[in-house]
């Protein structure tokens, strides 16, 4: 069952990822979406550029925690792929989260001549990430307990 489940959550992560450049990367003149508009004083770009990375640690922090090794002989568990502990992950999910703002903004000026990179929405990107990992960071005991949960059910 975790071999499905670490299926599944790489390729969520993986084609999360790519929505996130492909949203970064789109020339959206051609729409009715006016970046321009704001929502309680905030521009409506900051606050898609927030919504964005909002979800990026949850799709990350599953993607670890399905690759989990069993805990054996007292050793730390680590995940498979990164060979890092659980104690890390969310710095690990934190920074790259950061890494992979500042490749979307970097894209935007390298890739595109209708885009450009912007430092204030990497910062949107950085407070959706921070507000995304203590989201899941307060929500996880909740999913590992019903987790355990439905697999007693099933024993």
């Amino acid at each position: 069952m975790n071999r499905i489940k670490y299926h599944i959550f790489t390729i969520l992560l993986v084609l999360y990822i790519a929505l996130i450049f492909y949203g970064s990367l789109h020339n959206f003149s051609d729409t009715e979406l006016d970046l321009a508009e704001s929502f309680l004083g905030i521009p409506m770009d900051k606050i898609i550029h927030f919504a964005m990375f909002f979800f990026y640690p949850f799709v990350s922090w599953s993607f670890l925690r399905f690759n989990d090794e069993p805990d054996t002989e007292n050793k730390p568990v680590n995940c498979k792929v990164f060979k890092i502990t659980r104690d890390y992950y969310f710095a690990v999910i934190i920074l790259s989260g950061i890494l992979l703002g500042a490749l979307t903004e970097g894209s935007q000026s390298w890739f595109t001549t209708y885009r450009q990179g912007d430092v204030q929405d990497w910062g949107a990107d950085i407070l959706g990430i921070l507000a995304g990992s203590a989201a899941v960071f307060a929500l996880k005991g909740a999913f590992i307990r019903w987790e355990i949960k439905i697999l007693q059910e099933k024993s």
